[in-house]
């Protein structure tokens, strides 16, 4: 796969540190919809990073003005996990594309794997659906390339069920 960086992307903000083991600060957290504010984008760009290296499959979503243009127009919405002491655990987003009108994609789910098990992944997609519905959105689906079923278990309370297979959810 052939990936460049745009000439304004500082390659060091995503410099992944192999040696040292980040861990919890604390087991409080908070889940917020990230607006398109440069140090919360950056957050989202580092947990993606944490997860995949450079390997994501959308290698635009390292792009700092491409991931700010979705927020800012809507057709993503993006969560992110923080402990009180401002630590990002985990992100999760809602894409609203052409292809499926009205039925959003709950995408880019992951959580650091220093806090797994602690339902960061399940709160995070909790406060995504809450505000979905409160928006009037009918409901998502997540493709199988999008879900890992480590955190279907954690899915289920947030009213989301496998449907065909672990890794396609929906609600209801």
């Amino acid at each position: 796969m052939a990936f460049y960086l745009e000439s304004d992307i500082n390659i060091l903000v995503f410099k992944k540190q192999d040696d040292v083991q980040e861990e919890l600060l604390d087991e409080s957290f908070q889940v917020r919809r990230v607006q398109s504010d440069e140090k919360e984008i950056t957050e989202i760009m580092r947990c993606i990073y944490y997860n995949f290296g450079f390997d994501y499959p959308n290698c635009r979503i390292y792009e700092t003005p491409h991931l700010s243009k979705l927020l800012e127009s809507g057709n993503q919405w993006s969560y992110l996990g923080t402990s009180d002491h401002g630590q990002a655990l985990g992100r999760v987003s809602l894409a609203f594309h052409d292809e499926f009108p009205g039925m959003p994609e709950i995408g880019s789910l992951m959580s650091k794997q220093f806090c797994h098990g602690r339902n960061v992944a399940g709160r995070m997609v909790e406060q995504l659906c809450k505000e979905a519905q409160d928006a009037g959105v009918p409901g998502a689906y997540a493709g199988p390339r999008r879900l890992s079923s480590i955190f279907t278990e954690d899915l289920q309370p947030s009213g989301l069920h496998a449907c065909g297979d672990d890794s396609s959810l929906s609600a209801g």
